[in-house]
């Protein structure tokens, strides 16, 4: 097999690059708008328009591949550890949320006859940070462009409700600036939607919502272990199926995400560039976004998603449903 010209290359490569760079540019004038999501949906609407290139198949499958790794080392910078807002009984929280999640979204995939892809997609993206952890656990649980934009669109969905929503409930039971903090940083799918969330109450709501955010998106290294062997584990334990080989590994640039972000804790030097990677970062994700939105069929998207817009609520609804129990039975006493 020869490997792909340049000229193949180019075109799919360039078009998801200006697109991005637009794209990003544009939802960058508004806080409400997740880039991430823009390009992705920007991506769909500029393909339903043009259709299926062949000339621009090559770039658009080599994109993500180039712009993912160092989109997730960069977004390091968005992690703050600070073990003084993080209590151990926040990191039980996560975790049990974590394990609810999972297995709601197994359950609930069953009873819909979702794919596992996403079923388990959707799991990760509501138990840690979105529209990025799915694209890190699409390649583990086999993930199809289709299982990936399906689960990014529903869990925006609920990450915006949410948005809209868990103020008022916020302001209902009368919340104190640290529970809001811990509501919209454990419960939120987006990083930017807890940002949007938690800005609106104080500067201080906000540096302790990022903080237990961090601690959240962390959780991504051993969920990705732990999706990528439940989907595997049928094959592992037939001896007769050589279909799928067990191929779930921690990607190098997951430990450097981790390092990027111990560095941008405590180097202090740092702290002025934080601003600046975020930018950067935030533009190199919607690019990446933009060439897989590009070939992705909107229409079979979105007439399949009912099932999987259902089963993200439900998975949603678990993930509030360990807060309030946290804030109702061991918080407040």
């Amino acid at each position: 097999m020869t490997a792909p010209s340049k000229t193949t290359f180019i075109p799919g490569f360039l078009i998801a690059i200006t697109l991005g760079v637009l794209i990003w540019w544009l939802s960058s004038l508004s806080s409400w708008v997740d880039s991430l999501v823009a390009g992705i949906l920007g991506g769909m609407l500029v393909r339903s328009i043009i259709g299926e290139r062949e000339i621009l198949a090559q770039g658009l499958r080599l994109t993500p591949k180039l712009l993912i790794p160092p989109g997730i080392i960069l977004y390091g910078a968005n992690l703050h550890f600070d073990y003084d807002i993080v209590s151990p009984l926040i990191w039980l929280q996560i975790l049990v949320g974590v394990v609810i999640v999972v297995w709601l979204a197994r359950t609930v995939g069953r009873w819909f006859k979702i794919t596992e892809s996403t079923s388990l997609l959707l799991a990760v993206g509501t138990a840690v940070c979105g529209a990025s952890a799915i694209i890190i656990a699409s390649d583990a649980v086999g993930g199809r462009k289709r299982d990936t934009t399906t689960s990014i669109l529903v869990i925006t969905t609920w990450g915006l409700v949410g948005l809209g929503l868990l103020p008022l409930a916020a302001r209902f039971f009368n919340m104190g600036i640290g529970d809001q903090a811990l509501l919209y940083a454990t419960t939120l799918h987006q990083t930017g939607f807890v940002k949007a969330a938690a800005m609106n109450v104080s500067d201080l709501c906000l540096q302790m919502a990022i903080a237990i955010k961090a601690a959240r998106i962390v959780m991504i290294i051993p969920l990705l272990l732990v999706v990528g062997t439940i989907y595997y584990l049928p094959y592992l334990l037939d001896p007769t199926s050589n279909n799928k080989k067990y191929r779930v590994r921690i990607p190098w640039y997951l430990w450097c995400f981790i390092i990027s972000g111990l560095c941008f804790t405590f180097i202090p030097a740092l702290a002025g560039y934080i601003p600046l990677v975020g930018k950067i970062n935030s533009l190199v994700w919607t690019m990446a976004m933009v060439s897989i939105g590009l070939t992705v069929d909107a229409k079979s998207v979105i007439t399949s998603l009912g099932k999987p817009l259902l089963a993200g609520l439900i998975i949603w609804l678990g993930l509030l449903g360990v807060f309030l129990y946290t804030y109702f039975n061991l918080r407040q006493t």
